[in-house]
């Protein structure tokens, strides 16, 4: 089980809310065969997560 933390800046400025943080979580042990390979799935999906109105900030790496 691969776990990633993917923060994004709320680019609204009327909102009170100013950054969102969502999981992701995956078993990338029976898809993939190399730790790029889970990195790159992981942003992809936080790209795929990304509102409207939301700048990805940052992934990160939680555990394994």
């Amino acid at each position: 089980m691969w776990i990633f933390e993917a923060k994004y800046d709320v680019m609204d400025l009327e909102s009170s809310i100013k950054s969102i943080k969502r999981k992701i979580e995956f078993d990338g042990d029976n898809f993939f065969d190399t730790e790029a390979e889970c990195y790159h799935y992981a942003m992809s999906k936080a790209l795929e997560m990304k509102q409207k109105n939301e700048c990805l900030g940052n992934l990160e790496f939680i555990a394994c």
